[in-house]
């Protein structure tokens, strides 16, 4: 497949999973895909994704792609993710609720074979995020 499917590809996955449609893992991703930043398998990234849409510490999120770089068989998104902070989870089990709205960003790098999403490296602002939600000092104030 060429650059522009690529970016397609990614650009499809990232819009539906964004929507909570699931079946976009099984449709655009190898059964073998490997997401880096967690060593997670296809079969942990499915269960992750289940738990999360079950017990959302971040509700009304979305994911908006800014940037969209492709070269060969990779394809760079530069996101924004958007949330407001309404509940516990596995992701924060000792964060009450703050009902703050979020915005971090989030960058991801796709590997893809076949039309598919065979590997991805993830970085997101998680200390950005926990500032907003009041869990972590501003770094204003860390600097001091």
């Amino acid at each position: 497949m060429g650059i522009e499917e690529n970016k397609e590809v990614v650009r499809r996955f990232q819009e539906r999973l964004d929507r909570g449609d699931v079946s976009v893992i099984d449709e655009l991703m190898t059964d073998n895909c490997i997401f880096h930043a967690t060593d997670m398998g296809i079969d942990s990234f499915k269960e992750d994704i289940k738990q999360r849409q079950g017990s959302r510490a971040l509700s009304e999120q979305t994911i908006t792609i800014l940037d969209m770089i492709a070269e060969g068989d990779k394809v760079f998104a530069r996101c924004v993710r958007k949330a407001k902070h309404t509940g516990k989870s596995g992701l924060f089990p000792n964060i009450s609720p703050t009902g703050k709205e979020t915005s971090v960003s989030h960058f991801v790098l796709y590997r893809l074979e076949g039309g598919k999403i065979a590997e991805a490296w993830t970085l997101m602002n998680w200390l950005g995020l926990f500032q907003q939600i009041g869990a972590l000092p501003p770094t204003e104030e860390i600097r001091k």
